[in-house]
């Protein structure tokens, strides 16, 4: 029996490695790619005077099929927007001749409102060093895998601040392909709890999530670049967790596990999202064991030649 789980959980991973491949770029990760670019260009020295008209023509048409397809309140239409009106500023600041391009945007720029922030910001050394005074070192040895909780409950305040912190994890070309499932309601989440390899110590925790990243966002180049842009997402959310007084501890989600389809059909994860982590999360008891997990010394991680 245990040959043949084992031989089933192979042939479903032989054939998810052969259709990830089937990923290609669509409209929004084109979009995301071409703006990204754009303001990649904007942000660093010596770019070549007037740069990316190409990407910006192609943005331009990306843009204007979003809008007559009913796209232009999404996050990437206006974010793309925003990085295209800094971009014209731009150009014009350093004299260059964008009034073609600009012309072919009208629509666009004359149509279509954004609240998000484009282009770039000149910061002094001094903000940079701000992170030198904060005790982060306190901070990342105060926090620890919790695995006993109080009952006290979280409130979706507290959930969303800790989400508006996490999302400023680092992902490729800005993509942020991350998504976090979860729910307040501590019954719905023992449905992501049912999931989770079995360990003891489950039924204490009150609340459970889980992360995705989405596939869709990665070309057949970037095969399973998903795993890393979502792991980052996920030591950004511990941390953030952490910051705002609620203890957590992530679990290995296993990809072809059986209560994978039950999973996603509960929580309505679509095909095109992997699951990357499962994350418990609760308020701290006053007093808790936490195990000692001392690290390897620091010269076998860093290798310095």
């Amino acid at each position: 029996m245990r040959l043949n789980l084992g031989l089933k959980r192979r042939a479903t991973a032989l054939k998810y490695a052969r259709t990830v491949y089937k990923v290609r770029p669509d409209k929004e990760l084109s979009a995301l790619l071409l703006c990204h670019a754009l303001e990649k260009g904007m942000g660093i020295p010596n770019v070549k005077l007037g740069y990316g008209k190409e990407k910006t023509e192609k943005l331009i048409g990306i843009l204007t099929d979003m809008a007559a397809e009913g796209a232009a309140e999404s996050y990437t239409f206006k974010e793309s927007l925003a990085i295209l009106k800094a971009y014209f500023r731009y150009q014009e600041s350093t004299g260059v001749d964008v009034s073609a391009l600009k012309s072919k945007a009208s629509d666009l720029i004359e149509k279509y409102d954004t609240e998000y922030n484009g282009g770039y910001n000149i910061i002094k050394k001094e903000e940079f060093l701000k992170g030198k005074d904060m005790d982060f070192e306190g901070f990342v040895r105060s926090r620890h895998s919790m695995r006993t909780y109080s009952q006290e409950a979280v409130t979706e305040e507290e959930l969303l601040k800790v989400i508006s912190l996490a999302k400023y994890a680092p992902s490729a070309c800005n993509r942020e392909p991350w998504k976090f499932y979860t729910s307040l309601n501590k019954d719905k989440c023992r449905l992501i709890a049912d999931a989770v390899p079995k360990q003891s110590f489950l039924d204490g925790i009150p609340y459970f999530g889980i992360v995705t990243a989405d596939k869709a966002l990665f070309n057949a180049s970037e095969i399973n670049q998903w795993y890393v842009n979502g792991g980052i997402f996920l030591g950004y959310l511990s941390a953030a967790f952490h910051s705002q007084g609620i203890g957590s501890c992530i679990f290995q989600f296993p990809l072809f596990s059986d209560t994978a389809a039950k999973l996603r059909a509960d929580l309505d994860i679509p095909e095109n999202e992997e699951i990357i982590a499962a994350v418990g999360f609760g308020k701290f008891a006053d007093e808790a064991k936490c195990i000692c997990a001392d690290r390897r010394p620091d010269n076998e991680i860093a290798i310095i030649r």
